[in-house]
């Protein structure tokens, strides 16, 4: 995805510091709201991500209000974001990346 930072750029561009009180603020914040921070990070407005993700911007501001979302509509936003989903058992025996279509 041209011109798209990958999440863990961003996330190795903070301090430290900053790294360990985005990890607790994150364990602590609904999916939604955690959706709209890396947004926010990115650089984009509610307007602008919405157009990319071809819906409506009311539509985004319902997605990030909400507690719970699909995994689908998670892997969209974040591909768009320029990161990517994994989801692991714990002790990493098995594991589902998303592949993003770089």
């Amino acid at each position: 995805m041209a011109g798209h930072k990958p999440w863990s750029t961003l996330i190795d561009k903070m301090s430290p510091e900053r790294q360990a009180a985005y990890e607790e603020a994150a364990k602590q914040q609904r999916l939604g709201r955690l959706v709209a921070q890396m947004r926010k990070h990115s650089g984009l407005t509610q307007a602008e991500l919405a157009q990319r993700l071809g819906i409506t911007q009311p539509r985004l501001s319902t997605v990030e209000g909400a507690e719970d979302m699909q995994v689908e509509t998670l892997k969209r936003i974040i591909a768009e974001l320029g990161g990517k989903v994994v989801i692991q058992m714990p002790g990493g025996d098995i594991s589902l990346t998303q592949v993003s279509s770089e």
